[in-house]
């Protein structure tokens, strides 16, 4: 009901609202018709989030996964299409499967139920690789688990509610794309070519490390979450210097202070100084990093000689804020993950 033209979800307490009910229903064609998928994710009184996924076009038709033991892969898939409720949903799904078995140039097979699953296993075909959904993986979990010793396999799944698998199972994560499952297949975290080179990174978690975010500007400190929230750190915000100093100083555990550089009344670099100028030497080492939409020549030497570890030039880039992360965070804070997520830039 909530993407039909002209309709709101509850109208009867959305009546003083404006708007036509129109917004969402364009939203949803334009990404139809450009192959893709919209979805909502809402929580009644704390939030909605929708989610789009768009297929890209191919520019360039060199292969940027590179499958080294293309001959010896076998892979099944096992997903119960009958769970989707729309056509075009199935349809999805099954053509990527199908593509990315063909563009690979690899044997594969779909099955649609556990029990075929079974018997392609038992059919004598030396079947490498497995992937299939949480949903399917959850109700014969042991079975799962049990099979991940002889084979690899891979539950695909929402890094919102994902679970935790056993045995040597490994997670990859919605969206479902040829980049994860190509690191599956070569049994890596990330691997893809860009011309000759190869490339590889694997993205970690922190959930034991706590970071303070400092600006007065609402929205950016939603985008800082957001950006920071996939690597399951702790997060807390202040919307000006002096709120960040009192915050530190009744809890001084924070392992990095990301502040913005431009704020009224107090700017970072005064809040950075009477945070160092506090007595007892967390003050006077914590790292703290400048936010900041002014990075010009020499800023960095700026920074660093007013007591600042560096600097992430607004807009953040995901991989200036990760680089910041793995050089600044304590190395025992840094949990590797063991799955293929493939977030990387080709």
């Amino acid at each position: 009901k909530l993407f039909r033209s002209f309709s709101q979800l509850d109208t009867r307490r959305n009546r003083e609202i404006e708007g036509t009910g129109l917004g969402l229903a364009i939203a949803k064609q334009l990404v139809k018709q450009m192959g893709g998928m919209i979805h909502v994710d809402s929580i009644y009184g704390k939030g909605t989030e929708f989610t789009a996924v768009i297929p890209q076009k191919i520019v360039d038709e060199q292969p940027i996964i590179h499958l080294p033991n293309r001959e010896r892969v076998h892979f099944l898939c096992y997903i119960q299409f009958q769970k989707y409720s729309h056509p075009f949903v199935k349809k999805y799904y099954s053509e990527m499967i199908a593509n990315l078995i063909h563009d690979f140039g690899v044997v594969g097979k779909m099955c649609l139920s556990l029990e075929e699953a079974k018997e392609a296993l038992a059919s004598g075909t030396t079947y490498t690789h497995l992937f299939l959904a949480r949903e399917e993986y959850e109700p014969a979990q042991a079975y799962f688990d049990r099979l991940s010793e002889q084979m690899t396999v891979a539950v695909v799944q929402d890094r919102k509610n994902r679970i935790q698998v056993g045995g040597k199972i490994r997670s990859i994560y919605k969206p479902f794309y040829a980049l994860s499952v190509g690191n599956v297949l070569n049994d890596e975290k990330l691997s893809f070519t860009i011309g000759n080179e190869k490339i590889k990174k694997g993205h970690f978690y922190a959930p034991k490390a706590k970071i303070l975010v400092v600006d007065d500007n609402t929205m950016n400190l939603k985008v800082a979450d957001g950006l920071l929230k996939p690597y399951g750190m702790t997060l807390l915000t202040a919307e000006n210097g002096q709120e960040a100093i009192e915050m530190v100083r009744r809890s001084p555990d924070y392992h990095i202070i990301f502040m913005d550089h431009m704020m009224p009344g107090m700017d970072g670099v005064e809040a950075a100084h009477k945070i160092r100028e506090l007595e007892g030497e967390y003050f006077q080492t914590v790292p703290i990093v400048a936010l900041t939409a002014n990075a010009v020549s020499g800023v960095r030497e700026m920074f660093l000689k007013e007591g600042f570890q560096g600097f992430v030039a607004k807009p953040i880039e995901m991989s200036d804020m990760e680089r910041t992360l793995r050089r600044l965070l304590p190395e025992g804070l840094i949990e590797h993950e063991e799955d293929a997520e493939g977030e990387g830039e080709a």
